[in-house]
């Protein structure tokens, strides 16, 4: 079973300008490319994903392009991401 980030921490995951004003329902088992690069990725879930963008701001800095995934949901595993 998986369980939505609204579901586990009351938040509506991703609540950082740089996501949709209104996230579409999380479906299941499928995450979203919220921040996209070449160096290194960033895997989050829920409210933490603010922080996966922030962080991907400072390495940008230091001339590191990192991707932000956005996972949506938590599951002891995850097919089709």
């Amino acid at each position: 079973m998986c369980a939505p980030s609204t579901i586990v921490s009351g938040h509506r995951g991703c609540v950082s300008p740089a996501c949709e004003a209104e996230p579409p329902a999380a479906q299941i088992g499928r995450s979203v490319v919220r921040r996209e690069g070449k160096d290194v990725a960033l895997l989050a879930y829920g409210t933490v994903t603010n922080d996966a963008l922030k962080a991907a701001d400072m390495l940008a800095r230091s001339g590191v392009t990192a991707t932000v995934v956005d996972m949506r949901c938590a599951c002891s595993h995850t097919h089709h991401l």
